[in-house]
C-alpha cells in the first residue's frame, strides 16, 4: 500500500478553516477551501473497528515510514490480525464518549483527557509491528488495553538493518483503567536484533493497574551493535507480575 492508512469511526472530520465534514449528515465542501484535518469529532457509541488480516503474512501493512491509525470506538486486532508499519507508527485508540481527539501537523493525536476512551484489546497471536532499519513507533490510548494469547508488539532495529546512527521510536501504551499482558508468548519487545545495528526505543506503559502474568513478558534489550531502550512503569493503583 503507497501512502499512510487511516481508519476512523468519528463521525465528522474537524478542518483548520472551520469546515466540520460529517460522516453523518454530509454537506458538499467548498472544493478549494478544504484544509489539513486537525481533529476526529465523535459522538456517543461510535462504532468498533476490527482488524483480523493476515493474508500473505503482511496483513494491514504499509511501505517503510508510513503511518497506520485505527481510532474507532473499541479497537481490536484478533484471529492472528498482523499490522505492519516499518519504520512508521501505529496508533490505536478512540473514544466512547462525545469528544473531539486532535490531530497534529505530523500525523500524531491528542486524546481528551476527561471524555471517556474506547478499549484496545489484541489477541489470538496477532502482532503489531513496527521494528525496521530505524523509527517505527507504537502508541496506545484506550481506558483498558489488553494484549493476550500470544500477541505482541514488535519495535526496534531489524535482523541485518539499521546503521550506528540509527534510533528506533517507542512503544507508549496509555489505558486509563488497566493494561493486561498475558499468556505464553505475550509480549512487547524493543531491542537490537543479532547483525544490526542502532539503538532500541523506549517501552512506556502509563494506567492505573499493570498485571504481566502467565509468562507474557517486557523486554528492551540488544544482541546487535546498540543500546537497549529504558522501560518506564507508570502504575498509580496496582502493578503484579
Amino acid at each position: 500500500m503507497n501512502g499512510s492508512f487511516f481508519a476512523t469511526t468519528a463521525d465528522s472530520v474537524v478542518f483548520g478553516n472551520g469546515f466540520e465534514f460529517s460522516a453523518a449528515n454530509p454537506n458538499q465542501p467548498p472544493l478549494l477551501t478544504i484544509d489539513i484535518p486537525i481533529g476526529l469529532r465523535f459522538r456517543d457509541n461510535p462504532g468498533a473497528i476490527i482488524n483480523q488480516s493476515n493474508a500473505d503474512g503482511f496483513g494491514l501493512s504499509v511501505n517503510q515510514g508510513e503511518t497506520i491509525s485505527l481510532i474507532g470506538g473499541n479497537v481490536s486486532v484478533e484471529n492472528r490480525g498482523i499490522i505492519f508499519a516499518p519504520g512508521g507508527r501505529i496508533e490505536l485508540g478512540g473514544l466512547v464518549e462525545t469528544g473531539t481527539i486532535d490531530i497534529a501537523d505530523d500525523g500524531s493525536l491528542t486524546f481528551p483527557d476527561d471524555v471517556a476512551r474506547g478499549d484496545v484489546s489484541v489477541t489470538d497471536s496477532s502482532i503489531v509491528a513496527v521494528f525496521s532499519g530505524g523509527g517505527g513507533s507504537i502508541e496506545v490510548n484506550a481506558l483498558y488495553f489488553n494484549l493476550t494469547n500470544g500477541s505482541r508488539f514488535l519495535g526496534g532495529i531489524r535482523a541485518n538493518q539499521g546503521s550506528v546512527e540509527a534510533e528506533a521510536g517507542d512503544i507508549v501504551i496509555n489505558a486509563t483503567e488497566s493494561i493486561l499482558i498475558d499468556g505464553q508468548g505475550t509480549n512487547i519487545l524493543g531491542n537490537v536484533r543479532q547483525t544490526s545495528e542502532g539503538n532500541a526505543g523506549n517501552i512506556e506503559l502509563n494506567s492505573g493497574s499493570l498485571t504481566v502474568s502467565n509468562g507474557a513478558s517486557l523486554n528492551a534489550n540488544t544482541s546487535g551493535q546498540g543500546n537497549a531502550g529504558n522501560i518506564t512503569i507508570n502504575a498509580v493503583e496496582h502493578f503484579s507480575s
